[in-house]
């Protein structure tokens, strides 16, 4: 079960795949444009969904750290 997240992250980056390369092509449209016009465009659409999962992956790794109660043998 813990590898839902990153398969379904997976299975999203492939679905906006054609989409951000669409828009990535569509940034190149004007004369002056170049290979980094290219990849900002794709990052616009392929970026906010990878950056939501790593938010909330770290926010339930450090949940999961903060919860974990070590007793002191002392």
């Amino acid at each position: 079960m813990k590898w839902i997240g990153p398969i379904l992250v997976i299975i999203i980056n492939i679905a906006l795949f054609p989409l951000a390369l669409l828009i990535g092509v569509f940034a190149t449209d004007s004369p002056d444009s170049t290979i980094l016009s290219f990849l900002f465009g794709m990052a616009f659409i392929l970026g906010p969904p990878n950056l939501l999962f790593l938010i909330i992956y770290l926010g339930i790794k450090g949940a999961n750290k903060e919860s974990t109660f070590v007793p002191n043998n002392d």
